[in-house]
């Protein structure tokens, strides 16, 4: 059901409202002020906000300000409602990020197109997203095959070598190529493993988005586990500086540790040995969300070369071949981001190293 979150002080109004949109089957919430509302809108994620402008305390701007600064709410379509006709005032809305303006007094067709307006656009946003995403999956299980190819020759061609040889060499010989062998093999489980976590994500986004009321959490010091654990399994823990702090954030245990587990590996493959990989979470934005760090002094990357990393996967240029190898794991890390409402940045320079930022939600935000 379509959930539509309307912030009004005025009472009669509010009502009116409430009974009007619960009449033409939505799913209504109300607040009074703008302070209740911008909660209200946490907690139950809106499909549509419609908000009076004049409010005390946090009028509409203010709302509206919130609304679009906040990564897990800022795609909502919003419509205000105002008694003002000043076109500077409506300019203002609509530069601010407003969807659309109703003017006081208008009529029940009035909101109701308007409503319905918003609701098809920002549908059919949704649909060529998820057009894309189809398009955007299908380029993947195009692009498998050759991505198996170079850890799969390394597996027969060693094997093949030892079947050949294996009169003639030592033991020492034998125990380097089957160290090869191993850590291609490694490698090709690697890369089927993110292969079905990808489209197992694909299948369980919609899922995750209509969640509204219980979310998943858990405890972040399960991200500080899994970073000690990568660390000694890639014989790196000397070089891993590790903090943090306690908290509570929204999102499963198994997916928090996939996104440490993937932005450690990228930094461990990106700098040598004997460089600091540095871990870090901590409240952010004034205890609003919270932050896992991961960066690394190794190559960097270019301007471009980030941009790759962000972009789709079928976006990628062949000629960055080289960074190739990260970026479905960059990706499943991006959707599991998206997916509970969090968001992420790169920031690199070339030769000074790598800082990915990942803020998720905390948990009892939207409670």
């Amino acid at each position: 059901m379509i959930r539509i979150l309307v912030i009004e002080d005025d009472t009669a109004t509010r009502e009116n409202l409430t009974v009007l949109l619960s009449v033409e089957g939505y799913d209504v919430a109300a607040a009074a002020n703008g302070v209740e509302g911008v909660r209200l809108a946490r907690q139950i994620s809106p499909h549509l906000i419609i908000c009076d402008v004049m409010m005390p305390n946090l009028d509409g701007w203010g709302v509206l300000s919130v609304i679009r600064q906040d990564p897990t709410l800022h795609e909502i379509p919003f419509i205000f409602l105002t008694a003002d006709t000043v076109y500077d005032d409506v300019r203002r809305g609509m530069t601010a990020g407003a969807d659309d303006y109703i003017f006081k007094p208008f009529t029940q067709e009035q909101l109701l197109k308007a409503i319905r307006t918003r609701l098809e656009k920002f549908t059919n946003l949704v649909e060529q997203a998820q057009a894309h995403n189809r398009r955007e999956r299908d380029d993947l299980v195009n692009r498998l095959p050759d991505r198996l190819m170079m850890p799969l020759g390394m597996v027969i061609g060693y094997s093949n070598y030892l079947r050949q040889n294996a009169n003639k060499l030592n033991a020492q010989q034998v125990a380097e190529r089957a160290s090869t062998i191993y850590k291609s093999g490694t490698e090709l489980m690697r890369i089927l493993q993110n292969y079905l976590f990808y489209i197992d994500l694909d299948d369980n986004r919609e899922q995750v988005r209509d969640e509204t009321h219980e979310l998943p959490f858990c405890d972040i010091s399960a991200a500080a586990e899994l970073a000690g654990a990568k660390g000694r399994q890639d014989q790196r823990m000397a070089d891993l500086d590790i903090m943090i702090q306690d908290a509570i954030v929204n999102i499963p245990e198994h997916y928090l540790l996939k996104i440490v587990e993937e932005l450690l590996d990228n930094a461990f493959r990106y700098s040598r040995p004997g460089t600091r990989v540095i871990c870090r979470g901590q409240l952010d934005e004034g205890k609003k969300m919270y932050c896992l760090t991961i960066q690394d002094m190794g190559s960097g990357m270019t301007p471009d070369q980030v941009n790759d990393l962000m972009a789709p996967i079928g976006l990628v240029p062949a000629k960055n071949s080289a960074r190739r190898l990260s970026n479905l794991g960059l990706n499943i890390v991006k959707r599991i981001v998206q997916m509970h409402r969090g968001n992420l940045e790169i920031t690199s320079m070339v030769g000074s190293g790598t800082k990915i930022d990942v803020r998720l939600q905390l948990a009892g935000r939207r409670e």
